[in-house]
């Protein structure tokens, strides 16, 4: 599995998808949260590192935004609330473009993760 098929992978569990299954090409198949009716208990899990048709209202609904205030421009600075300071590294990616839809999935992977952690009190 690619860094971005993890990503997207470990965000939709997060988000409630099931039943994950890896259906080639980088292409993500599963049960929506909520078992949405019109799917018929699969569909194709959004590809938020690829596409900004998907991670553009992931960004909007979490509030991800990531920085390139870095002393190294090479590095993106990926900073949330509720998620720790990383940087990722431009030279890791195909595009600029690339490097900030997995920005906002790390900052909406990792902000879930702490607020599922906060609710269960560990």
């Amino acid at each position: 599995m690619t860094r971005t098929e993890q990503a997207n992978f470990s965000l939709a569990t997060l988000l409630g998808w099931s039943k994950l299954a890896l259906a080639g090409g980088g292409a993500i198949l599963g049960t929506p949260p909520n078992d949405a009716p019109a799917c018929r208990g699969q569909a194709m899990v959004p590809d938020w590192c690829g596409d900004w048709a998907a991670a553009g209202p992931l960004m909007v609904e979490y509030g991800a935004y990531p920085q390139f205030h870095c002393p190294d421009s090479s590095l993106m600075h990926v900073r949330h609330e509720f998620a720790p300071d990383t940087f990722i590294s431009l030279r890791d990616f195909p595009s600029r473009d690339a490097a900030v839809r997995f920005a906002v999935v790390s900052i909406v992977t990792e902000s879930l993760r702490a607020k599922r952690k906060a609710r269960s009190g560990t």
